[in-house]
């Protein structure tokens, strides 16, 4: 959940939406000359976002081994959003996106890959 209600104050970020933020900005400090070049070759493109979720099996699997609710469509858009942010294009040029959930060893550290295909806007 990336924002709540507070009574009296309104819509407020969560404490995982304000950490995921600043990891953000920590990948995007990192990955600057990556994000530079992504973002000439993303100009008015037509995008493909394709995520993997690489999640810790205690997150996905209950101790039957049947599958817990973690339900990844919610968290599609925060990270959607985060990418155009950085790739200084709107999410309008978004026409796919595809999110998988994969399981990994409980002391591997969670993360998320997306991978960026663009396609001449012109040419759809």
């Amino acid at each position: 959940m990336a924002y709540r209600n507070l009574n009296g104050v309104g819509r407020v970020a969560t404490k995982d939406l304000r950490n995921y933020r600043d990891d953000m900005q920590a990948w995007s400090i990192i990955n600057h000359a990556k994000i530079v070049h992504t973002k000439l070759l993303v100009k008015n493109q037509i995008l493909r976002l394709d995520f993997t979720y690489y999640l810790n099996e205690r997150k996905l699997f209950c101790k039957d081994k049947s599958p817990k609710r973690f339900d990844v469509s919610n968290r599609i858009k925060l990270i959607e959003d985060s990418l155009c942010h950085h790739l200084g294009t709107d999410d309008k040029f978004v026409w796919e996106i595809t999110a998988i959930k994969e399981a990994i060893n409980n002391k591997d550290t969670e993360r998320v890959s997306a991978t960026v295909f663009s396609q001449d806007f012109s040419s759809s």
